[in-house]
């Protein structure tokens, strides 16, 4: 008597299972899935496709030919080129395109490791690749480190500066790193000079003022065209501009009296229009004023006022 066929029913209710020898796997466990998804105990349904995407651009009759990556920016679709980030829209089934993007590469490092607390971090970097890094630290004072980028050897690791030195910032200039900060017990703006030939050997210290208001020492300092150029508030009710030269000369200052920057102060360049821009906050008033950059400076604008504090 032939054979009847019968249906054998075989519940794949297990899963995938690859670790057991495939001779001896049980009855409802599979060896090899594809295409498909467990949407529900006993049920596999087909997995889902993809379809392929119009690479028209909006507007263009051109196409996207290159394409690098795909990213989510809220509820967008980006496509990205390399060079180009396009934005899809569902409505039109064509890109638009966002803006050039440039590719980055974020890496980091560590300074400082220990129990204390650092603040106010700042950092400078040599075009010889000396780098240094300067911090206020729990344990008092300020200090600061030097590494060379090219290795990453710390040359000088957690060296104070002085137990009264606070709000240290760190610039480079022509063949030094300088690192600007206030002595709390001197009222003094100082300058110290570390050569890139004997970054070991620091220069003297500069006096870059002697009347730092003792209440409010407040201070900043930018960089341009090879010259530091200081804004500080003094102990005499006014505000003044100094700074130092690739040759660790200091810049003859100007003062501009009946001004204090009592709750803080920025100093910036415009290289452009060749100008120095001071902006403080009095406490009551947030103004700035305007100078040429020429020795000696030339004001071109007097302290106007910007807005009434609100703090």
């Amino acid at each position: 008597m032939a054979l009847q066929p019968q249906n054998v029913p075989v519940p794949f209710t297990k899963g995938l299972d690859l670790k057991t020898d495939p001779k001896q796997v049980i009855p409802g466990k599979l060896l090899v899935l594809e295409n498909g998804i467990f949407t529900s105990p006993g049920r596999i349904m087909k997995r889902n496709g993809y379809a392929q995407l119009n690479q028209l651009i909006q507007g263009l009759t051109t196409e996207i030919t290159v394409g690098s990556g795909l990213a989510n920016f809220k509820n967008e679709l980006l496509l990205l080129t390399g060079t180009e980030a396009y934005s899809y829209s569902e409505s039109t089934t064509r890109w638009s395109d966002k803006q050039t993007v440039t590719n980055l590469e974020l890496s980091t490092y560590s300074v400082i490791r220990n129990t204390y607390q650092q603040n106010t971090p700042d950092v400078a970097v040599n075009f010889s690749g000396l780098e240094v890094a300067t911090y206020q630290d729990s344990r008092g004072g300020s200090r600061y480190c030097l590494i060379d980028t090219t290795t990453g050897e710390q040359l000088v690791n957690d060296l104070l500066i002085s137990s009264t030195a606070i709000k240290p910032k760190a610039f480079s200039v022509g063949n030094f790193l300088i690192v600007i900060y206030v002595d709390t017990v001197s009222n003094r703006l100082r300058a110290i000079p570390i050569p890139i030939v004997s970054p070991l050997s620091p220069l003297p210290t500069i006096d870059l003022a002697t009347n730092v208001n003792v209440a409010n020492p407040n201070y900043d300092a930018t960089l341009s065209a090879g010259k530091i150029y200081v804004a500080y508030n003094t102990s005499s009710f006014s505000i003044e501009i100094t700074g130092l030269d690739s040759f660790l000369n200091v810049i003859s200052s100007v003062v501009v009296n009946g001004e204090a920057a009592t709750a803080g102060i920025s100093i910036t360049v415009d290289p452009v229009n060749n100008q120095i821009w001071v902006a403080y906050d009095n406490s009551t008033q947030i103004k700035y004023f305007i100078f040429a950059n020429s020795l000696p400076f030339t004001p071109l604008l007097a302290p106007t006022i910007v807005a009434a504090e609100t703090n």
